[in-house]
């Protein structure tokens, strides 16, 4: 009787574990979600208004109005890309034609005006920068 009162003990705390690594996955991944609609957010308040554009203090605030848009929405678009990405909306090969198309067609001049955003710092992240470097030759 014990043996079998130490079997479900066993499985509920193993039920509980595999629960608590999930939660913190999710948790994760909303708090990424939440950083990562922040940004979108200020880039696109900016991105419209020369003004509050200004207090990025980027490299794009010598650039020509029109210029320095596209150079903001190319961002928006890697960065997008890069969330779906890590959280597997995207495959490495969906990923691959995107980037070399992205690079080797129009949004390759605007990113080069600021350099490539900050993309990630583990796992999926870094996957994604190898990606990345791959199609920027």
């Amino acid at each position: 009787m014990a043996l079998i009162s130490l079997i479900i003990s066993a499985a509920a705390l193993a039920g509980v574990l595999v629960s608590l690594v999930y939660q913190s996955r999710q948790t994760r991944i909303s708090q990424e979600g939440s950083i990562r609609e922040s940004h979108r957010e200020l880039l696109m308040l900016s991105l419209n208004d020369p003004v509050l554009r200004a207090c990025w203090g980027s490299p794009s605030n010598e650039l020509p109005n029109d210029q320095a848009r596209q150079v903001m929405f190319a961002n928006l678009i890697v960065t997008w890309w890069q969330t779906q990405y890590v959280l597997k909306e995207l495959g490495e090969a969906e990923l691959a034609i995107s980037l070399t198309t992205f690079f080797r067609g129009g949004g390759r001049p605007h990113l080069l005006e600021q350099g490539s955003p900050e993309l990630g710092s583990c796992g999926r992240g870094y996957a994604f920068q190898a990606q990345e470097a791959l199609a920027w030759r």
